[in-house]
């Protein structure tokens, strides 16, 4: 059997039990464990928003400031709309993926009308796309499953995804070419 190599940014041991090794996504900024009273252990909220200046793309590329999905993303009052998603987890169980991924995502999808599996897709494709659903570094692995955007939907109300892709649809009717 072959043995796989794992990446030390993507996995990180439990204090209380340095035997158990769990999985951790690259993140920019500082993780806070709760913000509200009572908030849930199992989803952690990203303190610091990612700038398009700390993006990392490869062969030393600069994302364009004028892009449709970055304009989009700078708009977006993510810690706010992040605060409300919080509420939804538990104090037990695995750790939930981001809520700007995870909305950001549901975004793509509805807004370029693709399949789950096309979305994941894209979403590896494209720096822009990985940039808006807040990954701070261009990566060749997908961030997550096709299977989860099912999970996703649960979720978030399609109304508020719908409320983001028309104004995505007004920042691509007023972009310049």
């Amino acid at each position: 059997m072959k043995k796989r190599r794992i990446s030390p940014a993507l996995f990180s041991y439990s204090k209380r039990n340095p035997s158990r090794l769990f999985f951790c996504l690259p993140v920019y900024g500082t993780i806070k464990k709760s913000v509200l009273k009572g908030a849930s252990t199992v989803y952690v909220m990203v303190e610091n928003q990612l700038s398009i200046y700390d993006f990392v793309e490869p062969f030393g590329g600069a994302l364009d400031p004028n892009n449709r999905w970055i304009r989009l993303a700078e708009e977006l009052n993510w810690a706010e709309m992040e605060q409300k998603y919080a509420t939804n987890f538990g104090h037990a169980g695995a750790h939930a993926l981001p809520f700007r991924m995870v909305f950001g995502s549901l975004v793509i999808r509805e807004a370029l009308e693709l399949s789950d599996r096309q979305t994941v897709l894209n979403i590896l494709e494209n720096p822009y796309l990985q940039y808006f659903i807040g990954l701070p570094v261009f990566t060749h692995e997908t961030p997550f499953a096709p299977h989860s955007l099912a999970t996703f939907r649960k979720r978030i109300p399609k109304e508020e995804i719908k409320l983001v892709v028309k104004r995505l649809k007004k920042l691509t009717s007023e972009q310049k070419l």
